[in-house]
């Protein structure tokens, strides 16, 4: 067996290297956010398989780089590349964008590439890291020796995953709950803005409102939000939309106000 930090990799063999083995996965990813889209969720668990498992040094284009443990070193291109069809390096700077304000993930731009580091690595893929078949074995003498119930231990232990990146908030986020919509970051924290200036209170009772209004819409949610930011809206409804169709018909070139008949969103709560 070879010491993988007294090595040096080209990009190329390392990344052939460290192509076998595993991961450890939590069950409680399915309350996570990143659950609810199922393309987040294939390339997030893509990061955990492709980040070095041990520390090694990596020698790209000349350049001897430090590569640690759950750290990988990729550009944004070669990401949107992996990551496959339908990726591109903006989609690419988004989702990590996203990762990086959920304390997932960090990235550092090198001369030549990019260090992406995720968090707490050490802490939740801590598992013994030998060869594969010790390990194995290791389990299945384990396995005869079990008396109790699997389950039973496995709801225990996930009472006992604390700090986990996986674990979502018990506490109701609004702001969570309109990423899993569709609704762009960006966007989300605009209108968030727009609702704490209008005094709206971001409770579960009014996201289920809005959420019912923008399945009547017939828009997609992304859609809606940002309809409702443009418009300085604390809420949102779907006739609202009607209205403003209304006006356009009509190329009336002011902002409508109560007196144009049209419904004010000031006067709503949400």
């Amino acid at each position: 067996m070879y010491k993988v930090n007294e090595e040096i990799h080209t990009l190329e063999n390392h990344q052939e290297i460290y192509s076998n083995g595993w991961i450890k996965l939590y069950r409680s990813i399915k309350k996570h956010w990143i659950w609810a889209n199922p393309v987040y969720l294939k390339a997030w668990i893509q990061l955990i398989l492709d980040v070095n498992h041990v520390d090694a040094k990596i020698l790209i284009e000349g350049e001897l780089i430090n590569c640690k443990r759950g750290q990988s070193l990729k550009s944004l291109g070669t990401w949107a590349k992996d990551f496959g069809k339908g990726w591109t390096i903006q989609r690419v700077r988004t989702f990590f964008d996203l990762l990086k304000k959920d304390s997932m993930i960090e990235t550092e731009g090198l001369r030549k590439t990019t260090r992406l580091t995720i968090y707490n690595y050490d802490t939740y893929q801590n598992l013994q890291q030998t060869d594969n078949r010790q390990t194995t074995s290791r389990q299945q003498a384990a396995n005869k020796q079990l008396t109790t119930n699997k389950n039973e231990k496995n709801e225990k232990n996930e009472k006992n995953e604390k700090n986990n990146i996986y674990e979502v908030e018990k506490k109701f986020n609004f702001k969570k709950e309109l990423q899993k919509l569709g609704v762009e970051i960006n966007i989300i924290d605009d209108w968030l803005k727009v609702r704490k200036n209008r005094k709206a209170s971001n409770t579960e009772t009014s996201f289920n409102r809005i959420k019912k209004e923008i399945e009547l819409s017939k828009l997609t949610a992304n859609e809606c939000i940002k309809i409702a930011v443009e418009r300085d809206w604390r809420g949102f409804e779907a006739k609202w939309l009607n209205n403003i169709h209304a006006f356009s018909q009509k190329k009336i070139d002011h902002s409508p106000s109560p007196a144009d008949g049209f419904l004010n969103p000031e006067n709503l709560k949400f």
